[in-house]
């Protein structure tokens, strides 16, 4: 019958997202943690300084700030993760988890 299908899609989507969102906590989530707690955009500026070729500048001039915050807020990153962004495996490591993550908004 066509409601199993459905109730197995169901199961199968909600399955899905809790196993994004446990990546994503994973590698992102504690930066996620000090963003709802400090509101410190770290997210943003990490999301941002990826989506520009890991530019300083030019992810300051997005984020409306000087390029120096956004190299502080890179190392602050980088300490709480516990990784290196310019290491290619942690690069991409972050770059997945940011897709779990969106991924699993949409489901």
């Amino acid at each position: 019958p066509p409601h199993d299908v459905n109730a197995a899609r169901t199961q199968t989507a909600a399955t899905n997202k809790t196993l994004l969102n446990f990546y994503a906590d994973s590698i992102i989530g504690k930066i996620e943690k000090i963003d709802k707690n400090n509101k410190n955009e770290l997210v943003k500026t990490l999301r941002t300084y990826l989506g520009n070729k890991k530019s300083l500048s030019a992810a300051a001039e997005i984020l409306s700030v000087h390029k120096n915050t956004v190299n502080n807020k890179i190392k602050k990153i980088e300490s709480a993760l516990n990784i290196d962004i310019s290491d290619p495996n942690d690069e991409l490591n972050v770059r997945c988890a940011f897709i779990a993550r969106d991924i699993s908004e949409k489901i």
